[in-house]
């Protein structure tokens, strides 16, 4: 229930510095705030995936789980990094501000926790499982006559 309240706040608060982007760009808030159509785009991508894996509640596939866990690793690394180091951010300041690291931290937490908390179901990814069965083929292939050999000593 936290993650989703979480979530919730970041939706309301980055929605809204978006329409407020939208109307007036030339606002002191954005001193603060990256207006960089890219950064406002990625930043609302990231944001519109938490919120969809916050309140799904549950990961379809273990592969999606360990992603978000690494990308939430990734994420709060990232987010700690740029609001502390300005030597590290330096160059980024004309595109990222310090209030993006802060959402980059949040979306990291969201993540995070997701991955932590809900359960991953059974399912594999197809091209995973067609890698399993082809794995299963070439060393029944290569090990049939091992195989065929053990099953006559018996």
């Amino acid at each position: 229930m936290i993650i989703k309240l979480i979530a919730a706040g970041i939706v309301l608060c980055v929605g809204l510095l978006f329409l407020l982007g939208m109307e007036s760009s030339s606002d002191p808030l954005f001193l603060i705030i990256s207006d960089n159509p890219i950064v406002v785009v990625l930043r609302m991508a990231i944001t519109l995936g938490a919120v969809v894996v916050a309140f799904r509640g549950r990961f379809i596939y273990d592969l999606s789980q360990k992603i978000a866990g690494v990308l939430g690793a990734c994420l709060i690394g990232a987010g700690i990094l740029g609001t502390f180091s300005h030597t590290i951010a330096y160059g980024l300041d004309r595109y990222i501000k310090t209030y993006d690291y802060f959402v980059i931290f949040e979306l990291g937490v969201v993540f995070l926790l997701a991955a932590a908390s809900y359960q991953a179901g059974r399912k594999r990814l197809v091209p995973l499982r067609l890698l399993d069965r082809l794995s299963l083929f070439w060393s029944s292939t290569l090990h049939g006559t091992k195989q065929s050999k053990q099953k006559r000593a018996y």
